[in-house]
């Protein structure tokens, strides 16, 4: 019969017992009331139906759809000082803010690109560039210690090889990105964006 046949069968059930029991007994026609109760059945039957499916599916979809993951953390990196005097950074840091507006620009970039698995794609590249400024930082401090300001110095070239890394990274990113805009499907960009990941600025090791 089905769930929902069965709650036609028990509305009706209800519907002839209000029928009976509110008919006047000298005047009540079982045969009369039959059409009246079967309407009331199929009245109160669909409704308990519908109210028991739509609950049904409000639980079902609670306990089968996972929750959207949270957007991975930044990684948490104290500020370059500022000369206190004048409000500037010096030479390292004036090398690390390029590189953090660069990774700054990406993460915009990829806001734009219609969601999709690309995007989700693209968004986990920009992470990972996120955290080689971890590593930027690292050089940046390790050179102001050192008082480095000779660029052949291997802690000052490899922070200017960073800063020319993360820009031209940018520019990568912002030419796929402008391919996503038009087609976002991930079978037509999964070459551009494994090149992409292939060009991830890497300076760990």
């Amino acid at each position: 019969m089905g769930k929902r046949g069965g709650w036609v069968a028990s509305g009706s059930v209800v519907g002839w017992i209000l029928v009976t029991t509110l008919g006047v007994a000298d005047t009540f026609d079982p045969a009369a009331a039959l059409p009246t109760a079967m309407v009331a059945g199929v009245f109160l039957g669909g409704l308990g139906g519908a109210f028991l499916g739509f609950m049904s599916c409000l639980i079902h979809e609670s306990l089968t759809t996972p929750p959207a993951p949270p957007p991975p953390p930044r990684p948490a990196i104290p500020p370059w000082p500022v000369h206190a005097v004048t409000g500037t950074v010096d030479l390292w840091g004036g090398l690390v803010l390029r590189c953090e507006a660069s990774a700054g620009r990406v993460a915009a970039a990829v806001q734009t690109v219609p969601d999709s698995p690309a995007k989700a794609w693209m968004a986990r590249i920009a992470f990972q560039l996120q955290q080689e400024l971890v590593h930027v930082h690292n050089i940046a401090r390790l050179a102001r210690a050192l008082g480095t300001t000779d660029r052949d110095h291997p802690a000052l070239q490899r922070l200017l090889a960073a800063t020319h890394d993360f820009a031209a990274f940018e520019s990568e990113v912002g030419l796929v990105a402008l391919k996503l805009l038009d087609n976002p499907e991930l079978a037509r960009s999964r070459t551009d964006l494994e090149f992409l990941e292939k060009q991830l600025p890497h300076l760990k090791g």
